[in-house]
C-alpha cells in the first residue's frame, strides 16, 4: 500500500518541485516489492506496470544527456 500511496502523492505534486522526488521515491518502493515478492505474486505485474509508468514520468523530467 506504501507504493500506491506514494504514486498518489506524487501526482498530487505534479508541476511542483517535489514531484521528480516523489515519482523516486515509489520507484524505489516498488522496485523493492518486486525484488522481494514471489515471482509469481499476483500483484507483481501490476507493480511492473507501475515502474514502467514511472520510469516514462522520470525520463520526460530527467532526460538523459
Amino acid at each position: 500500500y506504501r507504493g500506491l500511496a506514494l504514486l498518489a502523492l506524487a501526482l498530487e505534486l505534479e508541476g511542483q518541485a517535489q514531484y521528480t522526488s516523489a515519482l523516486q521515491t515509489a520507484k524505489l518502493v516498488w522496485l523493492t516489492y518486486v525484488s522481494e515478492a514471489p515471482a509469481d505474486g499476483p500483484w507483481v505485474s501490476r507493480a511492473r506496470q507501475h515502474l514502467t509508468w514511472l520510469d516514462s514520468q522520470l525520463a520526460e523530467l530527467l532526460p538523459e544527456d
